[in-house]
């Protein structure tokens, strides 16, 4: 099922983590990060958060941890502190400042600029009307 645009969370920094494939479940299906910590009842977007604001060695370690504790990621990634650091590279937090300067700008600064050109269309067009009303 394919979720509409809205729900699809694209702008999200921890994309690149989240969907990270982790490697193949026991039962075939590919396991990527978001999987694994829903599985262990961890909302991934808040534990994302949280490991970028973690040392590198930190955030590998913690992650290391909750990996060690699925059964299915100790399947899908026999080397867990491996495929753990691997992970904890693609947090924004640890991503090169190239990347960073070549980031598309967040929604929110996309929304602040329709917004200030729509004022702007707008005014014109009232002074516009004003000009032809006294005309």
């Amino acid at each position: 099922m394919v979720l509409p645009v809205a729900f699809s969370l694209l702008d999200s920094e921890f994309n690149d983590f989240l969907f990270a494939e982790i490697g193949t479940s026991e039962n075939g299906m590919a396991l990527s990060t978001v999987s694994a910590l829903t599985q262990l009842g961890v909302d991934p977007w808040e534990e994302a958060a949280q490991l970028s604001k973690l040392s590198r060695g930190g955030a590998a370690q913690r992650m290391t941890q909750s990996l060690s504790r699925l059964a299915s990621a100790r399947a899908a990634s026999p080397d867990i502190a491996k495929t753990a650091m691997e992970l904890v590279q693609r947090l924004p937090a640890f991503q090169s400042r190239n990347a960073a300067r070549l980031a598309p700008p967040d929604r929110s600064q996309r929304s602040w600029s329709r917004a200030v050109t729509a004022a702007l269309a707008i005014g014109f067009v009232a002074l516009a009307a004003a000009i032809y009303a006294f005309n």
